[in-house]
């Protein structure tokens, strides 16, 4: 884990798009992480760059990331959650502000946290047995 984001990479035998990737998973079941979705990590992305996961809460979801020049997947835990950064990021201020830092204390430190990495963990191994 590195700077609180767990990170498991995965090396896949054939070359993806992030879409064609998707494509190959998107029926596979990967238990209590959800059914994954296709989608931009930020409205300044054009295409699709993330497949991602259910969130967990305002802090934590599962994303799957393929980078085409290392022909390398990664599976990490996010803090920012698809399709909610600008939202989130009000309201984290706002709340931040009101409770002078505490609010986000148990997100980050407790109980959603370690339920993502484990389901970063699962999504791995899943996608380890798919033999991509």
């Amino acid at each position: 884990m590195a700077f609180g984001v767990k990170l498991v990479k995965v090396k896949p035998q054939d070359q993806y798009t992030i879409d064609s990737l998707y494509e190959k998973i998107k029926d596979v079941d990967f238990g209590e992480a959800g059914v994954p979705q296709v989608g931009k990590s930020s409205p300044l992305y054009k295409e699709n760059n993330v497949i991602y996961f259910p969130k967990i809460d305002r802090n934590n979801q599962v994303w799957i990331i393929y980078n085409v020049k290392k022909n390398e997947i990664t599976v990490q835990r996010s803090t920012i959650i698809v399709g909610a950064v600008v939202k989130n990021m009000v309201k984290d201020d706002l709340l931040d502000t009101l409770t002078g830092g505490l609010a986000g204390i148990h997100s980050v430190l407790g109980g959603p946290e370690k339920q993502c990495e484990k389901q970063v963990d699962l999504v791995a191994e899943v996608l380890k047995g798919l033999g991509l």
